[in-house]
């Protein structure tokens, strides 16, 4: 087993890496993310994420030798000791485990996905808020959604903060950058729902969801986009208290999921 190397420096390649990371740019860039936290790593390891690297606290290795040797032992990756200040200007967090994974973004066929006979997946159009992002991440596991696609212009799905929202989920769950428009989901079959508040819309309550459905929840400020709205096969809407303007959308997804998987799974 090879040692773990130790970082002392702010000018180290790797630590250098690592840092940039914390930029959406590099992330795409490098397809790589930070995860932070003993329990988000062995959660990555328990879902095949790649971890490529290892970093701990000095303080980290001397006061958890269990979770540390857990680690050490069961993970063939590189592993880098950092000084306690290096490690907090990498962390994310003001109390930090002393722990944090270098992880490869995952890829995941999405033909394979949709080809399913019975499916339910999201599309979230340019969804900002990363508390947002991560609740409905955390519910569509609950219910055992498919998958969710996102489109260009949303938060990034392996932000630290999206990580945080959604407990790992991020690390549970397929998430793909959807580049063809809902005329690709109705090629595998799949009935487009958009949640809106247009006068077109139908109580929720009133449809009945089939087969393969693909739920679409739009921006917290301007809704889903025209050209997909105009394309979906259905408009729903939530009934709320007349004289309230709307649900927060990591709200009405969960109020939306709940039915759908209802209707479709029993």
């Amino acid at each position: 087993m090879k040692e773990p190397t130790i970082i002392f420096s702010h000018n180290n390649a790797m630590f250098k890496l690592a840092l940039s990371l914390n930029k959406q740019k590099f992330r795409k860039k490098h397809s790589l993310f930070l995860i932070e936290g003993t329990r988000a790593v062995l959660q990555a390891k328990e879902n095949n994420i790649t971890i490529k690297y290892i970093f701990v606290s000095d303080d980290f290795r001397k006061k958890r030798d269990d979770v540390w040797n857990e680690i050490n032992c069961s993970m063939i990756t590189e592993k880098y000791i950092l000084d306690d200040n290096l490690f907090s200007k990498l962390s994310d967090t003001v109390a930090s485990q002393g722990v944090i994974g270098m992880c490869e973004i995952p890829k995941y066929d999405a033909k394979s996905i949709l080809s399913k006979e019975k499916s339910f997946i999201l599309l979230l159009d340019q969804i900002q808020d990363p508390g947002n992002f991560g609740t409905i991440i955390r519910t569509s596991l609950a219910y055992g959604i498919d998958a969710i696609f996102f489109t260009k212009g949303s938060v990034d799905s392996f932000s630290p903060k999206v990580t945080r929202a959604s407990m790992g989920g991020n690390l549970c769950l397929p998430l793909i950058e959807a580049e063809d428009g809902i005329d690709y989901f109705k090629k595998f079959r799949y009935t487009v729902y958009s949640a809106s508040l247009s006068e077109k819309s139908v109580s929720y309550r009133d449809v009945n969801f089939e087969s393969k459905v693909a739920l679409i929840l739009g921006n917290e400020g301007n809704g889903i986009s025209a050209d997909i709205l105009n394309t979906s096969d259905y408009q729903i809407i939530i009934p709320i208290k007349e004289g309230m303007e709307s649900l927060n959308v990591g709200v009405a997804a969960g109020i939306l999921i709940n039915e759908i998987s209802y209707k479709l799974y029993g």
